[in-house]
């Protein structure tokens, strides 16, 4: 495996979430790469903890799935800790003797599997990992003290209101978590992947199209014309996802 120049910008492909695999086995990285690449994902993969360093800073990738242990795997997990900017990690590990299980969960940040593993077992942790992000978001946005605010919308997100220019909008619960997860990234891009994992759930990546993403934004859209003045709120970037656009 050429990892010459491991910097490389990877190829923008629609709903793709981004994995770096930091593995110096070759074997066992061509089967991590080979099962993630059938689930839809971009996989980027490094055999040293340097070249992972510098992909983790300059690609920012969606997950990180590490060798434990690895040669130089200390100096990088320093690194990994200590970044706010890291995703969520899986780590590979030796077999574990003590208990039944072969991969765990523990927190939206960060999963286990245990060596050797089969390619469903790669896929469950990597699905719970996805699961507990998203829920972990939502909470999070649930969670919010104070509403968020422009010059048009209010969006509260405790009480579950959406009010245009003083004017009460009912939105279903599913509306309602995509327009806040929208409004949580205002004038940042969304991916139609982003919202179908987080708004619907990560086992809908593989069992829905971005169908569902579209009419639910569509529906969203009518509801929010009947009182909004101006372009629509939120902007279908081609390619690229949708994006909320912040009103001062």
């Amino acid at each position: 495996m050429d990892t010459s120049n491991p910097v490389v910008s990877l190829p923008n492909r629609f709903m793709a979430p981004r994995t770096l695999v930091i593995e110096n086995d070759p074997e066992l990285a061509e089967v991590v790469r080979h099962t993630l690449e059938n689930e839809g994902h971009q996989v980027l993969l490094v055999q040293s903890c340097q070249e992972g360093a510098k992909c983790l800073e300059q690609l920012k990738p969606d997950l990180l799935i590490i060798d434990e242990p690895h040669p130089c795997q200390a100096g990088f997990c320093c690194i990994s800790r200590t970044s706010c900017d890291t995703p969520p990690v899986v780590r590979l590990i030796q077999e574990v003797k003590t208990t039944g299980s072969r991969w765990g969960c523990p927190s939206a940040r960060c999963g286990w599997l245990a060596k050797p593993f089969s390619t469903r077992e790669l896929l469950c942790v990597v699905r719970a990992v996805h699961q507990r992000q998203a829920h972990a978001l939502l909470h999070q946005l649930e969670d919010r003290a104070q509403p968020y605010q422009d010059s048009q919308l209010l969006l509260d997100f405790a009480n579950r209101l959406c009010i245009i220019d003083g004017q009460d909008i009912h939105l279903s619960p599913t509306e309602f978590r995509l327009l806040s997860v929208l409004v949580n990234s205002a004038n940042q891009v969304v991916s139609q992947r982003q919202l179908l994992c987080t708004v619907w759930g990560p086992e809908y990546l593989t069992t829905a199209s971005g169908d569902i993403v579209r009419q639910a934004v569509r529906t969203i859209r009518i509801k929010l014309r009947q009182h909004a003045i101006g372009p629509d709120l939120i902007e279908t970037m081609r390619g690229q996802g949708y994006i909320y656009r912040r009103l001062t």
